[in-house]
Formats: structure tokens, C-alpha cells, sequence
């Protein structure tokens, strides 16, 4: 299998879709259907104003496209309401935001859901790295194998 087929990026959230004058939640969907693993990366960019921090991020699942059931062990801490998520921070006008979350496709649903929400006149951005388990032997494997006794 060629190791470009193996990984796709996805940008959730892109730096332009919300409005960055108020602390609106923004949602990215993703369709996990034929991977194994996602990474979760997100980012935002620090200002000068009060409140320039990342707020709260979750990544819910869901069995279509608009369903968004909370997944307890990724809405932070002992959560366990959907309106929950973890918070990131406190709001700090110098320090910016970097947070890396894995996630087992496996066992997952088919969508996941995920969602942010940052402080005002902060821009979050979440890029999603799917990729998926080898299905041919490695090279390292044996290759030999006898088809009758030698001697």
C-alpha cells in the first residue's frame, strides 16, 4: 500500500470561520468511515485583548452527520454532560494555545463532532489527521517459506 493512501489531513476549523470579535462556538465534522486513528490538533493565535484564550474543546461522536453524543473520556475531567468540554486555560493575553488529542477510531461512531470555543478575539483553528493500520505483512517479516523438506 503506498504510505500516502495510509493518512488524510482534514482542517475542521478553519481560521476564517468564525467571528473573532465574540467568543462563538464553532464546529468541524468528520466522517471516520475506513480509519483506524485520528489526531486532533488545535491551535489558536494569542491577541492583545482580555479574554484571548482558548475556553473550552470536545470532540462528541454521533451515527450521522448532525448527531453529537458526548464521549465522556474526551469532554474533560469527570464530565459527563454534553455541554461540557475541557477547559484550556486561563484566559492569558501572551501565551497561545496548543493541544494534541488522539483518538481510537475503533471504538468509536462514524462521525465525530468536534467542538470550540475560544475567547474573544481569539482564532482557533483544528486540523484532523486520519490514518489507518498497514494491511500487508512489513518488511521485516519472513519472507521465506519452504513448500517441502530440504535435506
Amino acid at each position: 500500500m503506498i504510505s500516502g493512501q495510509d493518512n488524510k489531513t482534514v482542517i475542521l476549523i478553519a481560521p476564517v470561520s468564525v467571528t473573532v470579535a465574540t467568543a462563538a462556538t464553532s464546529y468541524g465534522y468528520l466522517d471516520t468511515i475506513g480509519w483506524d486513528h485520528c489526531r486532533f490538533i488545535y491551535t489558536q493565535t494569542i491577541g492583545t485583548a482580555t479574554g484571548c484564550a482558548a475556553k473550552q474543546f470536545a470532540i462528541r461522536e454521533g451515527t450521522n452527520a448532525t448527531a453529537a453524543t458526548a464521549i465522556v473520556a474526551l469532554t474533560g475531567g469527570t464530565a459527563t454532560a454534553a455541554s461540557v468540554a475541557f477547559v484550556c486555560g486561563a484566559l492569558n493575553t501572551v501565551i497561545g494555545v496548543g493541544l494534541i488529542m488522539d483518538v481510537d477510531l475503533r471504538k468509536r461512531a462514524r462521525y465525530l463532532r468536534c467542538q470550540v470555543t475560544p475567547g474573544e478575539k481569539a482564532v482557533p483553528v483544528v486540523v484532523a489527521i486520519l490514518s489507518r493500520g498497514k494491511v500487508e505483512p512489513g518488511a521485516d517479516e519472513a519472507t521465506y517459506i519452504p513448500t517441502e523438506i530440504e535435506g
